[in-house]
């Protein structure tokens, strides 16, 4: 998926994967053209790859029969390595986990029965659409998720979800995570954005003295 590249984009795409599906035009977003992506594709297991960053050699052929042995409805992920923070994102993911962030999509593999669940991409989210995903579909008792201690993909960071801010979802987020997870959660959440609040202030007026 391209959003209408006017450089030589489509020119190393056609050289390099010739026989890829490519689509190229304008689109409302990122989760828009990865939404296009999905209607597009034919395979059970859906894997998103944004542009800088690189499937590690060999993860497919390694986890093959994990994948075709998945029970329905499954997501089956795994680790990145973050090269901007030269560290590796992130073990098994929690309740606890999701309140606070997301899994990275690099690490994921979709069985493309959760769109049927759950819908497409939610596009009021421009930012963080896959997180909101990710909490419904990791609270729904008809989705199986196992987690493989392996690291999928160098996660090159420093893209929208790293440097942007999601408004509509942050504002959103308390009343997803109480329906989905319930009040602990909930009130995990708050407490969290306190204990950052007063981070950034304590670093506000540290940088002033």
């Amino acid at each position: 998926m391209d959003g209408g590249s006017t450089d030589a984009t489509l020119e190393v795409i056609r050289r390099t994967a010739p026989d890829v599906d490519l689509l190229s035009e304008r689109d409302a977003g990122v989760y828009d053209a990865i939404n296009k992506g999905i209607a597009r594709s034919t395979g059970r297991f859906l894997y998103i790859l944004g542009a800088g960053d690189v499937l590690r050699p060999g993860v497919l052929a390694s986890i093959a029969e994990r994948l075709a042995a998945a029970p329905p409805n499954s997501i089956v992920y795994g680790n990145v390595y973050w090269v901007g923070l030269d560290r590796v994102y992130d073990p098994r993911f929690s309740k606890r986990d999701l309140t606070v962030r997301c899994v990275c999509h690099q690490s994921m593999f979709l069985d493309r029965s959760l769109f049927a669940l759950h819908g497409m991409y939610d596009l009021r989210y421009p930012i963080s659409s896959d997180w909101h995903f990710n909490i419904r579909a990791f609270c729904d008792p008809r989705v199986q998720t196992q987690y493989i201690d392996i690291v999928i993909a160098d996660y090159e960071g420093g893209g929208i979800s790293d440097t942007g801010h999601d408004a509509q979802f942050q504002s959103d987020l308390p009343g997803l995570v109480r329906r989905s997870f319930g009040i602990r959660y909930w009130l995990l959440l708050w407490m969290d954005r306190m204990r950052r609040r007063a981070r950034g202030i304590a670093s506000a007026l540290k940088s002033r003295l």
